[in-house]
């Protein structure tokens, strides 16, 4: 499986796919806007990669509202999204003795996390939670 690591942005979605061959790791990044054509723009760039919807596990942190417009749209598209804490994701990336914060750096340290831990995969919320979602948000 391979994993894609996306660090997410009010504006952009910096992102960071690991193709692993044998023992070798190889990372390609891509930058796309943070809307619903870029995140088409980068289910296309998948496919041009070789990679189909079911074999992609998207790994990605919680970044209030900004990450769950992507996360819904790949996980429509079958692929296994994750989010996980910002804080377990810099300590993996301490871990691996990366002190370097940049989008490009987030994304790959995120696309190496899915790729060693694995972790659980996100469901998205039921459309009535959403919509009280929206509800409180308007107060």
């Amino acid at each position: 499986m391979m994993s894609l690591g996306i660090d997410v942005s009010k504006a952009k979605l910096h992102t960071a796919l690991e193709l692993s061959e044998q023992e070798r790791v190889k990372l390609k990044t891509k930058t796309v806007p943070n809307t619903a054509a870029g995140v088409e723009a980068l289910i296309d760039w998948l496919g041009r990669q070789g990679a189909r919807p079911e074999a992609v596990h998207v790994v990605l942190e919680a970044t209030g509202p900004y990450h769950e417009t992507a996360a819904e749209l790949l996980h429509g598209r079958g692929l296994t999204v994750s989010i996980v804490n910002p804080a377990q994701a810099r300590d993996f990336a301490r871990g691996l003795a990366v002190r370097t914060k940049t989008d490009a750096v987030d994304a790959k340290v995120l696309a190496r996390f899915g790729a060693l831990l694995k972790p659980a995969p996100w469901t998205p919320p039921s459309p009535e939670v959403r919509f009280l979602r929206a509800l409180l948000a308007r107060q």
